[in-house]
């Protein structure tokens, strides 16, 4: 590996191995019933969703929609797109329920 991409790497996971987990709450002393943790890349989108049934995985490829109305190749797109789809599969609405999710989108995440 070239030295210049060590660096990087390096780099990069000392930068993430420092990256604290950020839970947005209004209640801070509520247990939350579902726990999902989201991600995207420009090919698909990817969640897995903690609660009462266990751990399930999901992932799918953007639709064609999905690529149309938007660039899927850019974070800002479909990081948030990935969550919205992630709570549209994972989550029925219920009185008291309360969702956390986890995701890596820095511009959510520091919102």
């Amino acid at each position: 590996m070239p030295p210049a991409a060590a660096d990087n790497f390096n780099h990069w996971t000392q930068a993430l191995l420092k990256n604290p987990p950020l839970t947005i709450s209004l209640d801070p002393l509520s247990v939350p019933t579902d726990i999902i943790f989201t991600d995207a890349s420009e090919e698909r989108w990817a969640a897995i969703h903690v609660g009462d049934h266990g751990v399930r995985i999901y992932t799918s490829e953007w639709t064609a929609q999905d690529m149309a109305e938007g660039d899927v190749g850019a974070s800002v797109y479909s990081e948030p797109l990935a969550i919205r789809r992630a709570l549209c599969r994972c989550i029925t609405p219920s009185p008291g329920q309360r969702v956390v999710v986890y995701t890596d989108h820095s511009p959510i995440v520091d919102a």
